[in-house]
């Protein structure tokens, strides 16, 4: 009888790891090949042929103010799919300089989603908005909103999706070993709350980015009257 029942619970525990082990996976795995894609269609590399070229092409015409071909040239190397926040940033200020401030901060919206660190995207994005009709709109909602924000915007939904999954991983595996041993069930179940509770906030991080920037590409008015 004693042995029937240790036999189920040790069924038990494996049928609890099994789910446990086949749900990370189903999770983790589409958010990993979408990051993979992401990150793959980031980092082209200009060097290249044709995208080397049509890159500096593309520069040497904003040089020399011909900013209609530039602007051309930088849309072609998106059509080809040659995305990187360079890119998007340098047709920002193709468009900028071009007189049409709403491409210009549409683009620089784009270009923050791979490059949200950089402080010269910043800068640009944050004069554009200033010249806009009303100005740039405040942040509301006090210091804890601007927390917030800043969080949201310090990574590039790569980094963020990257996190969620490390996270989540980790509460997983630290929950299979709390089944397969009981002994370290005292120890690790606050390192899962706290991988838990890790989890939980990049996730409503990823969610505010995604919602924000989907958001704000459709919002900014393309007029520059």
């Amino acid at each position: 009888m004693i042995d029937n029942i240790s036999k189920m619970k040790n069924k038990n525990r494996i049928i609890a790891v099994l789910i446990i082990v086949i749900s990370s996976v189903l999770f983790s795995l589409p958010g990993y090949c979408w990051a993979q894609e992401q990150i793959s269609q980031d980092n082209q590399d200009y060097t290249n042929g044709n995208g080397n070229i049509l890159f500096y092409q593309a520069n040497n015409l904003y040089k020399e103010a011909k900013y209609k071909e530039a602007i051309s040239a930088y849309e072609k190397l998106l059509d080809n799919n040659l995305v990187t926040g360079a890119v998007y940033y340098n047709l920002g200020n193709t468009y900028f300089k071009a007189g049409q401030r709403g491409r210009a901060i549409l683009n620089y919206l784009r270009a923050s989603r791979l490059v949200p660190r950089d402080p010269d995207l910043r800068k640009n994005l944050s004069y554009a908005r200033s010249l806009i009709k009303g100005g740039q709109t405040p942040l509301k909602g006090g210091w804890i909103f601007k927390i917030w924000h800043d969080l949201c915007f310090s990574m590039t939904i790569n980094e963020t999706a990257c996190l969620v999954s490390v996270f989540y991983l980790l509460a997983m595996i630290m929950l299979i070993i709390c089944v397969l041993n009981r002994k370290t069930r005292k120890t690790l179940r606050y390192f899962i709350i706290v991988s838990g509770c890790v989890f939980m906030l990049f996730a409503l991080v990823l969610i505010t980015q995604i919602n924000w920037f989907e958001y704000q590409t459709r919002a900014v008015v393309i007029n520059d009257q």
